[in-house]
């Protein structure tokens, strides 16, 4: 009995899907990133689409591939804030029972993700007013 045979176009097509998904996600998170950026310095009703595409050196029609439109952006950097203040939440009650501990722990990483990612809690707290 052999060594069996691995199917060397297999590995390409899955190695190049993989390479595609990657390329895909970090296009998806630059447009992000700028959106929030330009966002936070001049308002999300400010900023346009074009605005966007021209910061990136890209055009509206390759944003529109990625994003459906301007809300699709800021609902994800909501998103993204939810979900790392959920996670200061889960980090925090993991250190300790005693309520104190778990709220001064969740105030320290609240503060350190706010100053981490201040532009995307900025145009949180800005929008949602």
């Amino acid at each position: 009995m052999g060594v069996p045979m691995v199917n060397s176009k297999n590995i390409k097509n899955t190695h190049s899907t993989s390479m595609k998904e990657e390329l895909r996600t970090y296009k998806r998170e630059r447009i992000l990133e700028e959106a929030g950026k330009l966002f936070y310095e001049r308002g999300y009703h400010k900023t346009t689409l074009d605005a966007i595409a021209e910061s990136l050196g890209v055009t509206k029609p390759f944003i529109y591939s990625y994003y459906k439109n301007k809300t699709e952006l800021l609902t994800e950097i909501y998103s993204r804030v939810i979900t790392y203040s959920q996670d200061c939440i889960i980090e925090a009650k993991s250190v300790s029972d005693s309520p104190r501990k778990i709220i001064e722990r969740f105030v320290q990483l609240f503060v350190q993700l706010t100053i981490r990612e201040q532009a995307v809690v900025a145009v949180y707290f800005q929008e949602a007013a």
